[in-house]
């Protein structure tokens, strides 16, 4: 009996695993879990006497690993939550953004826990979860975090920071097609919004105290700036990734230990409103870099388009098509050629191949085969969003 009460637990975790219960009730699918296997460790024990043993040892091992990051890896950190519009094509989205006054400790790549207490006032339990997140900086400066709304508890946490008001976006100049492009095709609302980059006039936000656990992963032994090429992709939310790597690509640069001279920054969006809140990021970013050594080339492909044109809005180039990504990375790794051969006179300065960091875009490995199989010096770095 106790061997088909453990059985049916671990089924009952796997039935609630399946994309749509995960998906659209992680509530129910996280309880599950706690529910079922603690339900299957104890009929197991019942089942088979010396499986107790086992269960005992791992038991503890894992409130080990509780305790050492209760201690060793949590902090409570003051935190200034700020919520961002969200496109008018899309108001089921938004963004917010966690600023955290931690300046070290941590690196670009890298992703931390984040629970926000203060989420008591959405009611429910989002305030008890842990969510990791990719910091969207550069070491040196403060922790940013950059959450898309996508579920409940991300949804909770984005109506908590607009009760302290949103932020607000001032009109500056319409873009500027480039030479030789036909008129670019887009709706009445990206019409509209065309007019909009992020100057902010007012950030409100709101004030609290976070746990914050971590950091974990990150690029570990790689030094980005350590190759002659560099090349970000993100997707979507995946921009935080790129957004970390690239502020800490133009620190090293600013220190004088950047090998590359160029850096090729790629974000493919839906609609030209999903990339509006951090544009005048990137053009500071960009104004950064180009007091440096090397040169950004900041390309923004908008997916959701009906035919294929290009303009330039400051210093950022848009493309309104989705991106032929072997052909993005062929590019790449040409221009970074380019540059080896246009350097190799200079004392002290090797070929180190190129890198590519990918963050929220679905590429498939026979496609990067294809691509790294003409350039034997490419190096794939791969990250989930």
């Amino acid at each position: 009996m106790a061997g088909i009460v453990a059985w049916s637990a671990f089924a009952f975790i796997g039935l609630t695993s399946i994309p749509i219960i995960r998906k659209r009730m992680y509530g129910l699918f996280w309880a599950s879990h706690w529910i079922g296997f603690v339900t299957a460790i104890v009929a197991l024990m019942f089942h088979k006497p010396y499986t107790g043993l086992f269960a005992t040892i791992c038991l503890l091992l894992y409130t080990k690993d509780l305790i050492l990051r209760l201690i060793l890896k949590t902090r409570v950190v003051p935190a200034k939550i700020i919520a961002f519009p969200a496109p008018s094509s899309d108001l089921s989205s938004g963004s917010t953004q966690i600023i955290l006054p931690l300046r070290s400790g941590w690196r670009a790549g890298q992703h931390v826990f984040i629970r926000v207490p203060a989420l008591r006032e959405m009611g429910g339990m989002a305030w008890l979860e842990n969510h990791p997140f990719t910091i969207g900086s550069g070491e040196g400066g403060e922790l940013v975090l950059i959450v898309k709304k996508a579920g409940d508890w991300t949804r909770n946490l984005y109506d908590f920071a607009l009760r302290g008001g949103v932020v607000r976006l001032s009109v500056s100049p319409s873009p500027e097609k480039d030479d030789g492009m036909n008129e670019v095709d887009f709706s009445q609302e990206d019409k509209r919004d065309m007019n909009l980059v992020e100057r902010v006039e007012e950030v409100l936000g709101r004030n609290c105290k976070v746990l914050v656990e971590g950091p974990y992963g990150g690029p570990c032994s790689t030094v980005f700036a350590s190759y002659s090429g560099i090349m970000l992709i993100a997707g979507g939310s995946g921009i935080t990734y790129s957004l970390g790597m690239f502020e800490d690509v133009i620190r090293k640069a600013e220190e004088g230990h950047l090998r590359a001279s160029t850096v090729h920054f790629v974000w493919v969006v839906k609609t030209y409103e999903h990339a509006l809140s951090l544009l005048n990021h990137l053009e500071d970013l960009n104004s950064r870099a180009c007091q440096t050594i090397f040169k950004p080339l900041i390309t923004i492909y908008i997916s959701r388009s009906f035919r294929r044109e290009t303009f330039t809005q400051g210093s950022i180039r848009f493309v309104t098509a989705r991106p032929d990504l072997p052909t993005v990375l062929r590019e790449g790794v040409g221009k970074t050629r380019s540059d080896i051969l246009s350097m190799s006179c200079a004392p002290g300065v090797g070929s180190c191949g190129m890198i590519v960091g990918v963050c929220g875009v679905s590429m498939r490995f026979t496609f990067i085969s294809l691509v790294s199989g003409r350039s034997s010096r490419l190096t794939m770095l791969w990250t989930t969003a």
